[in-house]
């Protein structure tokens, strides 16, 4: 039986609802449309969810030239204890996702297993660089080809959440890759990966520039400026391409904590390690091999919190190497 099957049994005959993680980013997101496609081959009707904003441009353009339709959770009036929910690109009860109403049987992910949770069906791959190149392979072993704008989707998710396949990018990264981009709108992709900055991004941008500090091969950079998540892994993707730079920590000042973003170029340096070595006691972090995030609590932020950063993230990069 197919992996497409197997969920199609789970929760037929129930409302469906496909979440991603919170603030989605493009992989989130054609993750769960292509899984929604594939669903309506099983003659499945299905929502996708998101909480939080769409905070980055890349992903409002996304939605708006492929005409993807996400709902916010708090606007869906249908949700009830009985809903089955699909999560995608994320797990229950990780600090990046909300626990909305539903039950949760279906979990398809790529990051690393963070809880023990009971779920009627999971792919949870922690080696594969997009969740996308996952449901990519769904629609492959079903012998289903995905339409233009699925293919489209998905490939593009691909390619932004593997910084092009140069990051974190499996053997299945590339393999789902080459088989959707013949299937792909070549046209659309280009659309999308061209203009994907907004002038007020580059305020972010001067605020790393004149704030960062090296010490060795590690890079920090505080911004305090306003800017979404998915800018601020930008910015760390921006810093780590500076040659005298393999490990880098960028955070933004918010007014509930401090969201951190940590790249690494190091194989034996795990950033979601480091990070939630590093926050032990005073946050919380965790992600990939080669990129993580995490946030510290303003009830743990005080006047020497660029000392702690700087003093935690060394030490734990040290512990590493």
């Amino acid at each position: 039986m197919t992996a497409i099957d197997r969920i199609a049994d789970i929760v037929r005959g129930n409302e469906v609802f496909i979440q991603g993680h919170n603030f989605p980013d493009a992989d989130s997101i054609g993750s769960a449309y292509g899984l929604k496609r594939l669903l309506e081959h099983k003659d499945i009707d299905s929502d996708i969810l998101y909480v939080g904003m769409i905070e980055k441009f890349t992903i409002s353009r996304m939605l708006e030239v492929l005409g993807i339709e996400i709902k916010l959770d708090e606007h869906e009036p249908r949700l009830t204890e009985d809903d089955h929910i699909i999560i995608v690109d994320a797990q229950k009860n990780n600090s990046n996702i909300k626990d909305i109403t539903g039950e949760e049987v279906v979990c398809i992910d790529h990051h690393p297993i963070m809880n023990d949770t009971d779920y009627m069906f999971y792919d949870i791959r922690p080696d594969v660089g997009a969740c996308c190149s996952i449901v990519a392979s769904y629609f492959f072993e079903a012998g289903i080809n995905p339409d233009k704008k699925t293919a489209t989707a998905l490939i593009y998710g691909i390619k932004m959440d593997t910084l092009g396949l140069k990051r974190g990018a499996s053997v299945f990264d590339i393999e789902m890759f080459s088989r959707l981009f013949p299937l792909a709108d070549t046209d659309t992709l280009r659309q999308l990966q061209s203009n994907s900055m907004k002038f007020d991004d580059l305020t972010a941008y001067g605020e790393a520039i004149s704030n960062i500090k090296v010490y060795d091969n590690i890079g920090f950079a505080r911004l305090d400026v306003r800017c979404s998540d998915g800018l601020i892994a930008e910015i760390s993707d921006f810093i780590l391409d500076l040659h005298e730079i393999e490990l880098c920590v960028v955070y933004a000042m918010r007014c509930n904590g401090v969201k951190i973003s940590i790249r690494s170029e190091l194989q034996n340096v795990k950033a979601g390690i480091v990070v939630a070595n590093a926050l032990d006691g005073i946050g919380t972090g965790g992600g990939h091999a080669e990129m993580a995030g995490g946030f510290i609590p303003i009830s743990n932020v005080t006047d020497q919190i660029d000392d702690e950063i700087r003093v935690r993230f060394l030490k734990a990069f040290g512990d590493c190497i």
